[in-house]
């Protein structure tokens, strides 16, 4: 008996401890975990270091930067287009670079003159004054101005005569301009504007090419006269990031003969500006050459109209007339059948200090102008201004004399020259630059229409928009020897006005 209650014993201890075993068991997985906490301090260590470049910044503006090949037929005959830069960094003075800063190849012996000429500016530091401040709050910023381009032929006594490509501005306030202005920590902002076309030749067989625009970056012109062919392209880029920004516009002119062997050729940079905020400038962009142009002529571009301006005028004989019936026009459309287009208004030229580096002329520009270059009147050699005229009248006399009629008219197709001698009678005035300047007609009479001219011709030259209505007004790229700056040509009855 003893010995069978201790087993029993013994088992309902074995018995109880399995028990409690699975009961732990069973309670085990329920538990969350514990989170520890503690206060000791703990101890990093890390280093912090700025970029090399980080506040310092650039401004580069640059223009006529790429080669000339006068004739291809000629070996050494390739001329290289410098370029003519203004570059600053921080801690430098702004710069401005003036006319006629750009390139020449000119003389009595050369065969096929070319002159380009622009101004340029930069600066790397918020303005305290109005150099180069053009984008008054931008930290750094760059502008270059194109003031004109020229390629003439010359004759056997190398004379230059027929213009080939030409470029002015229709307002001596607003050249073609390429800007770029950059302040940290936004994206860089660019710039194009501009008045004027590029010209291709002289009289009836002329070729007008508009400059670009941010909307329409590339125009392209052909001309065929003589034997030869005229191809010119221009191309507008642009590049934005933070804290950069780039504007430039490029041309490539290729001259081909009768059976196609290149002639001559241009291929250039006319107008660069870039800035940058905490980087280092980057290098020049390759030059532009034959082998290696800047733009590229596109055999699939629309070519654009090229009646839809009137022309750069030079000297051309005076009695250049085309017999014509009177009869009205088919629409009252603009001159050379385009609507005048919308306005805008052009930055603000950098005034001047001097530098230890430049001599700074200061050239204050305001003028409202078109945003189609297309639309814009021919060049004039009127200098700039500091006054911004608010205000322009135009004044005409109460009495006229009339003149007779035919059922056919001479329309000229230029205004001719009109020398110191001439006789001339005023017709009225209109403001200029703040100045009242005189408008006249040749001959002892005022034909009854002249002074409707008056407003077509102040349009034309403070509005930079193309008159509607009969009037055609051109402008002139020699005033000195056309005798006038201003003129326009009724195209139904053929009176010439001028402003001389």
């Amino acid at each position: 008996m003893t010995r069978c209650k201790v087993r029993w014993r013994s088992v309902s201890v074995a018995i109880s401890a399995l028990a409690m075993m699975a009961a732990t068991l069973a309670h085990t997985s329920p538990i969350d975990p514990t989170e520890a906490t503690w206060t000791d301090d703990v101890y990093a260590n890390a280093s912090l270091s700025a970029g090399p470049n980080t506040g310092v910044n650039f401004a580069r503006s640059l223009g006529a930067y790429g080669e000339f090949v006068r004739d291809f037929s000629v070996l050494g005959n390739t001329v290289t287009m410098p370029g003519y830069q203004a570059y600053r960094t921080t801690g430098d003075s702004p710069i401005t670079l003036d006319s006629p800063q750009g390139f020449s190849s000119e003389s009595a012996l050369l065969a096929l003159p070319f002159r380009m000429t622009g101004r340029s500016c930069a600066r790397a530091e918020r303005p305290t004054g109005t150099e180069c401040a053009f984008s008054n709050s931008a930290i750094s910023s760059a502008l270059t101005d194109v003031d004109s381009f020229r390629v003439h032929a010359t004759n056997p006594f190398s004379i230059p005569t027929t213009p080939l490509v030409v470029y002015s501005p229709a307002l001596s306030t607003n050249p073609l301009r390429v800007t770029a202005s950059c302040d940290p920590g936004t994206v860089g902002n660019t710039g194009l504007t501009g008045s004027g076309d590029f010209t291709l030749g002289s009289g009836s067989n002329t070729r007008y090419l508009s400059l670009p625009t941010k909307e329409a970056p590339r125009r392209q012109q052909i001309r065929t006269a003589s034997g030869y062919t005229y191809r010119v392209a221009l191309l507008y880029t642009e590049a934005r990031a933070l804290n950069f920004a780039r504007a430039q516009v490029a041309i490539n002119i290729q001259t081909t003969d009768l059976i196609g062997n290149d002639s001559w050729s241009i291929n250039a940079i006319l107008a660069m500006a870039e800035c940058g905020n905490s980087m280092s400038a980057p290098a020049l962009p390759p030059r532009p050459t034959h082998a290696n142009p800047a733009v590229v002529w596109d055999p699939d571009f629309v070519i654009q109209n090229s009646d839809a301006t009137a022309p750069l005028m030079a000297s051309l004989p005076e009695l250049d007339a085309t017999a014509v019936a009177a009869d009205p026009p088919e629409s009252n459309v603009g001159a050379d059948g385009e609507a005048g287009p919308t306005a805008a208004t052009t930055p603000t030229d950098p005034s001047s200090a001097t530098t230890g580096q430049s001599s700074i002329t200061s050239r204050s520009r305001t003028s409202t102008v078109p945003r189609d270059p297309a639309a814009s009147p021919r060049s004039s050699t009127s200098a700039p201004t500091t006054t911004a005229t608010s205000k322009r009248t135009f004044t005409a006399p109460k009495t006229a004399t009339t003149t007779s009629t035919s059922p056919t008219i001479t329309i000229p197709t230029q205004p001719g020259t009109l020398s110191a001698t001439a006789q001339t009678q005023t017709v009225g005035t209109v403001e200029a630059d703040g100045t009242e300047l005189d408008v006249v007609v040749k001959g002892a009479t005022v034909p009854s229409d002249a002074p409707t001219a008056l407003p077509a011709l102040d349009t034309w030259i403070n509005e930079g928009t193309r008159p509607s209505g009969v009037w055609r007004t051109l402008a002139s790229s020699d005033p000195d020897s056309d005798g006038w700056r201003w003129a326009a040509v009724n195209r139904e009855t053929g009176t010439v006005v001028y402003v001389r």
